[in-house]
């Protein structure tokens, strides 16, 4: 005889107790906001005009991930898909060099080594739409092979999509990505993060007969992520799925 016990695997006393694995973004007041950095197991956005530090904060995160336990961090290792074909390795290289010397400093020499994280940053140039929908499907056959993977960056989500001409066709071709994502997701278990990138566009307002900035891919696109993270000019953090609602990192 089913009882609720068999059919409920679980309670949410289990969930309240279950631990979440978080990634240090590099910023104090941030983490701080995300309890502890970007979660495992979710979808997370960052949001802002070019040059305002997404990419940069993709890099830390890759670097993050590879902490040893002992110092926060995961022992993981990262996959990168580059749309943009704006991946700077030196840059990457610059960060690994500062991440070696800290924990040289600190005394524990042996913990981060610069071209062993170099090493550990997997990276794959989408050069289409159809190519990172491609990639994104073989995401398990990754994991797989390498299953110390912890985070997945898409940088940038809105440029691969802006390759489409269709409202109609950049709207499916997005909820595809997004439900492989989940998929993967659910099927690993809060083991792996995606973090994609995404910038402002102007859209025109029939009311007001005004152009206003807006994030890019659509206003339902913030249903589709966990949590976004906004990137402003002066270096200001916000978060919340919308301009109206979110809130200022102090």
């Amino acid at each position: 005889m089913l009882s609720l016990q068999n059919i409920c695997k679980k309670s949410s006393f289990d969930l309240h107790n279950k631990r979440c694995f978080r990634i240090s973004t590099g910023n104090k007041s941030l983490d701080v906001h995300l309890k502890g950095g970007i979660p495992l197991g979710k979808l997370i956005e960052l949001i802002g005009n070019p040059g305002t530090g997404k990419t940069q904060m993709c890099m830390k995160l890759c670097l993050n991930v590879q902490l040893p336990r002992t110092l926060g961090g995961l022992d993981g290792e990262s996959l990168f898909f580059d749309t943009r074909r704006d991946f700077n390795p030196n840059r990457l290289k610059e960060l690994a060099d500062e991440f070696e010397r800290r924990y040289s400093t600190a005394g524990k020499s042996k913990a981060m080594n610069a071209e062993q994280m170099l090493r550990n940053v997997h990276y794959v140039q989408c050069t289409s739409p159809a190519h990172l929908i491609a990639q994104v499907r073989m995401t398990n056959k990754y994991l797989a092979a390498n299953p110390n993977i912890k985070i997945i960056i898409i940088d940038s989500l809105s440029f691969a999509l802006r390759m489409i001409q269709t409202v109609r066709q950049r709207y499916e071709l997005l909820l595809e990505l997004y439900v492989s994502m989940r998929s993967m997701l659910y099927q690993h278990q809060d083991q792996v993060t995606w973090i994609v990138t995404n910038v402002f566009t102007n859209y025109y307002n029939r009311r007001s007969k005004k152009y206003c900035r807006v994030p890019g891919m659509g206003r339902m696109h913030s249903i589709l992520v966990n949590e976004r993270i906004w990137f402003s000019q002066n270096g200001t953090y916000y978060l919340g799925k919308n301009e109206k609602t979110r809130r200022i990192i102090e």
